[in-house]
């Protein structure tokens, strides 16, 4: 069955390794979010129904993604055995990856639009950004359940414009995304100290899970660039939906924290009120 088809050269290492690696670092993040999102539900029962409605989206989609892609491995290693082909149901997850990010970074334009008291341009540019990287991770998939030979997407022009469509897109939805957080919160910071220590403890939990989620669309966009024969961006690619929905969730699960520190801070002040009287 091997010998019904020759491997390119250099297939193995171009195409094979990258996927591997992927999964093996999309698989923990995966079980990551599945708890923290157990943790969402459990601890903000109270939570807007539109924003429960978001995560449990996000999860099913996320699922759906891990799925496939255990199906695809699947496939691929022991029936196809490493076929110079990119596996078909993979192409799917490709959609799936940027519909994640698109929720995702739709919440975040949420968020801003309510910190920003309703800015509208910049609320507005971050929407069209995640459409950018949505529409090129569409057009990107039909593509390549057209053309999934292994040869002929590495030459493909449309999977080359779509790349050069999203990649910058999603890096500067990413990055606007995270600076405009930070700069709104420092907004609403306050001359209240207590007040004060929890603005800036929301600012670093911003700052360090935009900078992970636009560090990894960086890589993904770089691996591209550098890498022009091989799918190394891959590694990036498939770990994204997990980053972003992870990040989400580290968000939104954070609040807890900070609400327990705020009342520990009133408690602690009421307490020393009570003994100087």
């Amino acid at each position: 069955m091997a010998a019904a088809f020759q491997y390119p050269p250099g297939y193995l290492d171009a195409l094979a390794r990258p996927l591997m690696i992927g999964f093996m670092i999309s698989a923990p993040l995966y079980g990551i979010a599945i708890a923290q999102a157990a943790y969402y539900f459990r601890a903000f029962p109270k939570d807007p129904i539109y924003m429960k409605t978001v995560v449990a989206i996000l999860i099913v989609i996320d699922t759906i993604h891990m799925i496939i892609m255990i199906q695809s491995y699947n496939s691929w290693f022991l029936v196809d055995l490493l076929a110079p082909v990119f596996p078909k149901p993979l192409t799917m997850n490709t959609l799936l990856t940027y519909l994640v990010m698109f929720l995702s970074q739709g919440t975040y334009a949420m968020r801003i639009w309510i910190l920003s008291n309703k800015n509208r341009p910049i609320t507005a540019l971050v929407i069209i950004l995640a459409v950018a990287q949505l529409v090129g991770g569409l057009v990107q998939a039909v593509d390549l359940t057209i053309n999934n030979t292994f040869d002929v997407i590495q030459g493909s022009k449309t999977f080359r414009v779509c790349f050069y469509l999203l990649a910058p897109s999603s890096l500067a939805c990413d990055t606007l995304i995270t600076a405009s957080m930070v700069y709104f919160l420092k907004g609403h910071n306050s001359a209240v100290q207590r007040t004060s220590q929890i603005v800036d403890k929301i600012v670093t939990y911003t700052l360090s899970v935009g900078m992970l989620t636009t560090a990894c669309t960086a890589g993904n966009f770089i691996a591209w660039r550098v890498s022009i024969n091989t799918f190394d961006f891959l590694i990036f690619h498939f770990v994204l939906s997990k980053l972003c929905l992870n990040s989400l969730l580290v968000m939104l699960n954070s609040r807890l924290k900070l609400r327990e520190t705020l009342y520990d801070s009133t408690a602690i002040e009421l307490n020393s009120a009570n003994d100087r009287y």
